[in-house]
């Protein structure tokens, strides 16, 4: 249970480099787990085969606090993978749900999570958070695979481009987090990136650069896109690993990249993500209608070598149903 402290045995491959025992303790939003780190085995706790996916869908529609529907967090087949429980942020009346109306109709074709955005600068219902840290200790080294649709005509800025939006936010559980996202503060603007939210080294930019309206058009396109990362822990702040992909393109690459910052607490991996964090700032009530909804779906996390490669030669876990998005 949240807040309890729980005592997990389990097993975790080599992508932590660890030989010994270890004991990992993570505290907050996610609760208190304690774990022992052991040998490899198909179930960890979190992942099955390193590999750990959701559609965000239950079977029936529920909600995050919305007192006229289920709780999600009662019904979540996640288990503990997913915490349900980030705030009910009401949004003109709306919440943070599972819905068949959030579904990829190129993909599960289930449901998925729906997000509202108010007008005006982190105005959106309530995150979630996606954590693995009590279960398998931090990772080093992670793919994260995720579909995103904006309803059709949503507005960031009058039309122009977001000053930021927080898709997922990544955290170490020590001092660093970094988020893929768009940013007005991006050289250019509203350039899509893993920046830094907090500690760090380096921030990671789409190369060429590629803005929001390049992808969703200068109004939402209402269509799902496919969204990856690979991040990979540097040890000295010279050998980490970033990739980007936006619809089964690689957008952004480097194979030598300091996340760190040489900050040896960060350096033992990342711990859990919030999913759709913050955003600034919608502007929908003269267009589609104020909240206005954000969509995300088919949600894979790798702490193993996917199976699959890009056009290029690199491990991803690329296309769910051979959807690469967009259309």
């Amino acid at each position: 249970m949240l807040g309890d402290t729980v005592e997990l045995e389990h097993t975790a491959s080599g992508i932590n480099d660890d030989d010994t025992d270890q004991t990992v303790t993570i505290g907050g939003v996610l609760g208190t787990f304690t774990s022992t780190t052991e040998a490899a085995g198909a179930f960890d706790g979190f992942f099955t085969d390193g590999a750990w996916s959701t559609d965000l869908w239950y079977g029936q529609a529920c909600s995050l606090g919305d007192p006229g529907e289920i709780e999600c967090s009662s019904i979540s087949t996640d288990g503990a993978q997913i915490n349900w429980a980030g705030g009910a942020n009401a949004r003109l009346g709306k919440y943070t749900e599972s819905t068949t109306a959030a579904a990829s109709p190129n993909g599960s074709n289930t449901g998925g999570g729906r997000w509202w955005v108010e007008d005006g600068q982190n105005k959106q219902t309530g995150k979630i958070t996606v954590g693995w840290a009590g279960a398998t200790g931090r990772q080093k080294e992670l793919w994260i695979r995720f579909y995103m649709r904006y309803q059709l005509g949503f507005e960031f800025n009058n039309g122009g481009e977001p000053g930021y939006d927080k898709t997922i936010y990544l955290f170490t559980g020590n001092s660093l987090a970094i988020i893929p996202q768009w940013n007005s503060s991006h050289p250019g603007g509203g350039q899509w990136a893993i920046s830094l939210g907090s500690g760090g080294g380096d921030e990671l930019f789409a190369v060429p650069r590629i803005t929001w309206s390049d992808i969703f058009g200068a109004t939402g396109d209402g269509l799902f896109h496919m969204i990856e990362i690979h991040v990979k822990m540097d040890t000295n702040q010279t050998d980490g690993i970033g990739r980007l992909w936006i619809d089964n393109i690689l957008r952004g690459e480097d194979t030598s990249h300091d996340w760190s910052g040489g900050n040896s607490g960060d350096q033992l991996g990342f711990s859990y993500f919030e999913v759709y964090a913050n955003q600034n700032e919608g502007t929908n009530a003269g267009g589609v209608g104020n909240p206005a909804y954000v969509d995300i779906t088919d949600l894979a996390v790798y702490r193993v070598t996917p199976p699959n490669t890009d056009a290029s030669g690199n491990p991803y876990i690329g296309p769910l149903n051979g959807f690469t998005g967009g259309y």
